[in-house]
């Protein structure tokens, strides 16, 4: 299904959507469905009997941090071996078998078949474009210099980036299943994609001790029956995607695309009960699970069906659901700060004052637990109030989602395109992306703005496999006093082009020469023009990373 989609903002790297958990999801238009209603369709016969009195339960603690599950990775790995972890050998190959399929299928006759390596490339130059924005598409292979982008425009034609673009495909469009035929799946086109990568997230990386579930829309604004409005996000019109996440460093475990109402009866659980059932269904635990989410999902019977599986939970909930206690349904006026708690069996109900009244339900939790909690004074001082400690446990554990989130707005590849899988496409090579820093921050001692640096080493890594042979590579540089300079990926690439010669006056070496010990030589690195010692300076310039 094809059609034209209005041009894309710009992502603000600094921006970070806030947690908007009190819209109703609608739709203004027929052709976006709209979310299936969330209200409990439980067993009335069921008896929820809240009191103030609860056993106390063992609450164990929720400290495991997630890691890599890859022993192979070093404090030297590159990071593109972390991301072809995830883009590996088997999903390219899909994705070029596929292509030139389609490609043959619609008698292409300027096709040119697509390898691995060009396939590879051009996933390079979409990460690059994510980071350099220019207004268009032409504007990377311009003549006028202020727009031209040589590592983009070296690598291959805007004629052929283009064509790939066109045929790109991932899957057979002949063997889908037609419409209103059992079997029919909406996301036939990306379902190679999706099965590879929700199986890849999860396996590259062991599960934290507490994880977080939201939405995530994926910018849209062409037809499809998928297609969500939201009016109170800030993106309003697109995709959503359910994700799991972990709260601490928003690494992406598991997601869900939501392809609209389903036509197979009514689910009496509700979409949020089976939305977060599906997200938590083939977790293989070795720690206990914290999983928070908000007032889009939360119904007590979520929480026993979760506690039930030894997984314990913290979420919002609205006063309107069924089985909450009474008292938090009728509006009580709370003194600032005052709290009420009650419990029905292992699950507690808080509901507590700050600015508005805020409504919980927790296992993780035994009745009349506090802590306290910073607020600021109108006259700008700091001052300590009491808080129930499931309110501040939930406040500092939600966010693991909008981290990932920020992460992948920050530069994003995603690009306007008349088909609408695009964007899905877009939005795994963005999550892979996220996913490949989170494991590279893991085995690195890295600075804040590392997100950008490894983003353009995987970018270049892709990039260099295909076209090193047909570069000039680039001997302008501009040292600094914490970097080298050179960029890693044009110093180790081609060593046989980096011989030493002698140099007309001594200069001190780049490597060991420092203001305290100034050692100074003649041999200069007839690619890096920089002066080095010739042993073993030399040769450690090139090797180290």
């Amino acid at each position: 299904m094809n059609s034209d989609d209005d041009d894309d903002t710009v992502d603000d790297p600094d921006f970070l959507p806030p947690n908007d958990t009190n819209g109703e999801p609608n739709s203004d238009s027929a052709g976006e469905e709209t979310l299936e209603d969330t209200t409990q369709n439980e067993n009335s016969d069921i008896e929820y009997l809240w009191s103030e009195n609860q056993h106390p339960k063992v609450i164990p603690n929720f400290d495991s941090a997630g890691k890599p599950t890859h022993q192979g990775f070093t404090r030297l790995s590159h990071p593109i071996e972390y991301f072809n972890r995830y883009f590996d050998s088997t999903i390219t190959k899909k994705i070029m078998d596929e292509t030139n399929l389609y490609a043959e299928q619609k008698s292409d006759k300027n096709w040119t078949p697509l390898t691995q390596e060009e396939l590879q490339a051009f996933l390079g130059i979409l990460i690059m474009m994510g980071i350099n924005k220019l207004p268009t598409l032409e504007s990377y292979w311009s003549s006028d210099p202020f727009f031209n982008n040589q590592e983009i425009s070296s690598v291959m034609p805007v004629k052929r980036f283009k064509k790939i673009i066109s045929n790109l495909h991932a899957n057979d469009n002949q063997k889908a299943v037609p419409r209103n035929e059992p079997g029919f799946d909406k996301l036939h086109k990306v379902r190679p994609l999706i099965t590879h990568f929700d199986k890849k997230f999860q396996e590259e990386y062991s599960n934290s001790s507490v994880q977080s579930i939201d939405e995530i829309m994926v910018k849209f604004k062409g037809r499809s029956t998928m297609k969500q409005y939201m009016p109170g996000k800030p993106v309003k019109r697109g995709y959503k995607i359910w994700a799991r996440s972990d709260a601490s460093s928003g690494y992406l475990y598991q997601f869900e695309i939501y392809t609209g109402k389903k036509d197979d009866g009514a689910i009496s659980e509700g979409l949020g009960y089976r939305v977060i059932t599906n997200l938590t269904n083939d977790l293989h635990l070795t720690s206990p699970l914290l999983v928070v989410f908000d007032n889009f999902f939360t119904s007590v019977p979520l929480m026993e069906t979760l506690f039930s599986k030894n997984i314990y939970a913290i979420g919002t909930i609205r006063t309107g659901r069924k089985f909450l206690p009474e008292p938090m349904k009728k509006n009580k006026k709370y003194q600032k700060n005052e709290s009420l708690m009650l419990a029905c069996r292992d699950t507690v109900a808080v509901q507590w004052r700050d600015t508005k009244v805020v409504t919980l339900l927790s296992t993780a939790h035994n009745m009349n637990e506090m802590t306290e909690v910073s607020r600021t004074q109108k006259d700008g001082s700091k001052k300590k109030v009491a808080c129930p400690k499931a309110i501040a446990d939930y406040t500092r554990s939600m966010g693991g989602v909008d981290k990932f989130n920020h992460l992948k707005s920050s530069y994003s590849s995603s690009r306007r395109s008349k088909k609408w899988w695009h964007r899905i496409f877009y939005f795994l090579l963005d999550a892979s992306l996220v996913n490949s820093y989170i494991l590279y921050v893991a085995n690195h001692n890295v600075a804040r703005n590392s997100h950008l640096e490894v983003r353009l080493r995987i970018a270049r890594g892709l990039i260099g496999g295909f076209c090193s042979k047909k570069r000039k590579l680039q001997s302008s540089w501009v040292a600094t006093k914490k970097e080298i300079g050179i960029p890693h990926e044009i110093r180790t690439a081609n060593v046989g082009t980096h011989m030493p010669e002698k140099g007309k006056t001594y200069r001190r070496c780049k490597h060991c020469s420092t203001k305290t010990n100034q050692k100074r030589t003649k041999v200069l690195c007839s690619t890096c023009d920089v002066p080095l010692c010739a042993a073993p300076c030399f040769m450690l310039f090139h090797l180290n990373n």
